[in-house]
């Protein structure tokens, strides 16, 4: 998930070394919500909470993502792994994340200049834009007007490449990742 650069994920370890700093209490630790405070501290937008249970040889994983601002469930996934290896199971748990968080919150950004068939947005590599990666642009009203395809990324814009030439497009029109499906 790291190596995606889509995410920036925070271990557990930094969690109990910020919770040691800021010396809370025993019984602030088992609040639901110092946790998610610490989330906002660490600007994480969610949190995953679950449990993980070996079976029989498998893995049964339970997972919640929960909102750090809300403090709602955005998004869950719980799945049998049927692995003792613990590389074949982080392996697997790491892509079965990655494919729910993709669905639930595809990449978004703005046009910031147009160019005959090609645009440049506002998100690029830092945010986990890749060469090839589509986006559909979107009008006012969340309507797809036409679709373009990343032909070359920075750290902060990509530049891509139109799939026909629209009229309608403009400065600042949204983009969002389409997903294959």
């Amino acid at each position: 998930m790291r190596e995606s650069g889509r995410y920036r994920i925070v271990e557990r370890e930094i969690l109990d070394k910020l919770i040691a700093e800021l010396e809370l209490s025993n019984s602030d630790l088992a609040d639901r919500q110092t946790s998610l405070r610490l989330g906002k501290i660490l600007s994480a937008s969610l949190i995953a909470t679950g449990s993980m249970n070996q079976q029989d040889g498998s893995w049964l994983v339970s997972l919640r993502f929960i909102d750090t601002e809300t403090t709602s469930i955005r998004s869950s996934v719980s799945k049998i792994i049927p692995s003792s290896s613990p590389e074949e199971v982080a392996e697997s748990l790491g892509e079965l994340i990655e494919e729910k968080l993709r669905k639930e919150f595809p990449l978004q950004g703005k046009i910031v200049a147009l160019a005959d068939d090609t645009m440049t947005i506002n998100i690029g590599a830092r945010s986990g834009v890749k060469k090839g990666m589509t986006f559909e642009v979107l009008d006012d009203d969340e309507i797809p007007i036409t679709e373009a395809t990343i032909q070359k990324t920075g750290k902060k814009k990509s530049v891509a490449l139109t799939e026909q030439q629209s009229p309608d497009l403009e400065d600042g029109m949204r983009v969002r990742e389409l997903l294959d499906e």
